[in-house]
């Protein structure tokens, strides 16, 4: 099974003067196993798409497939399928962190579950789970969440995803605030989560995650997909700077070293200096 997006368009404030369009008629299928992010500048439509992934925002025209279950501009049939597919597409907003709200980090991860009906003990074997998936000490379960550091409250946030074992992940600007140790420890678990089945499409600026985490780029301006393609594809496009992106500096270093290796397997330096070492360079 997989996402189908079909002729998808979305139009805020519609019939009004403030009307603004911010998709316009978007269809692509994404892969049955994914990592995936959406690129654009500020205003490109890029979070609009991604909410309508898991219903937080319904369709005004077009349809949204997801395995078994379609959302479509008809909200009332819809509205059946919408909490099933909260359970198997968790997301997680940008600055998520800011809705830690339960008094312990545990109370917090087991929200989720609870809220689906799934009784108490399960609910906390589920969290507790997921806390031990996003490495986050047992010494701060009790703990109150608005005490943890940063990246910590980014993954106590994701646990509480991660508690209903979603099938896809949605992550809005997953790296954005946290340190150089926040970001690698986020990288390092998406990609744990990636390799363990998890499908992660994520919208990001970036370009340093999205080179050592996707495997394909969707490309947005004015709500619409410019390019869909794979990561090097995307990035070693002419007019990439019109869409507001800045190629990953190591991405650039290493163009002037295409005819000595495989710039398609160069993700960062470690990559780049195995690929000279392999072609006796």
């Amino acid at each position: 099974m997989a996402i189908i997006i079909n002729n998808l368009t979305h139009i805020y404030n519609k019939k009004t003067d403030i009307e603004t369009s911010a998709l316009n008629n978007i269809s692509l299928k994404l892969k049955d196993h994914f990592f995936t992010a959406i690129i654009g500048k500020t205003g490109s439509g890029k979070t609009t798409f991604l909410q309508h992934l898991n219903g937080l925002l319904i369709p005004n025209d077009g349809e949204v497939i997801l395995d078994d279950f379609k959302i479509t501009s008809n909200y009332k049939k819809s509205k059946k399928n919408i909490l099933e597919i909260r359970k198997k597409v968790g997301y997680l907003f940008q600055f998520s962190e800011n809705q830690l709200f339960e008094n312990t980090v545990l109370d917090d991860v087991m929200f989720a579950p609870l809220n689906f009906k799934i009784e108490k003990e399960e609910a906390k074997k589920l969290a507790i789970e997921a806390l031990k998936l996003v490495n986050l000490n047992e010494t701060l379960y009790e703990k109150s969440p608005l005490n943890l550091s940063g990246g910590e409250k980014r993954r106590a946030a994701l646990a509480g995803i991660l508690a209903l074992k979603p099938k896809y992940l949605l992550l809005d600007e997953p790296t954005s605030g946290l340190d150089v140790t926040g970001k690698n420890d986020l990288i390092k678990l998406l990609k744990k989560l990636y390799e363990s089945g998890v499908s992660i499409l994520l919208v990001t600026h970036d370009m340093d995650l999205v080179l050592n985490c996707c495997n394909d780029v969707i490309l947005m301006d004015k709500g619409k997909v410019i390019d869909f393609n794979d990561v090097y594809s995307v990035f070693k496009r002419d007019d990439l700077e019109n869409y507001g992106i800045v190629r990953p500096k190591i991405f650039e270093f290493c163009k002037d070293f295409e005819k000595f290796i495989d710039i398609n397997k160069v993700k960062n330096i470690d990559d780049f200096i195995m690929e000279l070492k392999k072609n006796g360079k």
